[in-house]
């Protein structure tokens, strides 16, 4: 999939958050949360479901998803 996101990109833009949730789906939190940087720079309105959509579920454990976030 990561292979397709980066084939796509070259032939018009793809959402850093597609990446991300790849990276969170396959447990890689590193490089997820790179890509979480890289979405929060495009300001890719999708981050204000990180709380509640389960896709992030792979991440809830890591503190790193709850900075910044409030309650």
């Amino acid at each position: 999939m990561i292979d397709e996101l980066n084939a796509a990109s070259k032939q018009s833009f793809v959402p850093a958050l597609w990446f991300a949730l790849v990276y969170a789906g396959l447990e890689d939190k590193d490089r997820a949360f790179t890509w979480l940087e890289k979405a929060y720079e495009e300001r890719f309105n999708r981050l204000a479901y990180l709380k509640v959509e389960a896709l992030w579920d792979p991440l809830r454990s890591d503190p790193r998803l709850r900075v910044g976030i409030p309650p």
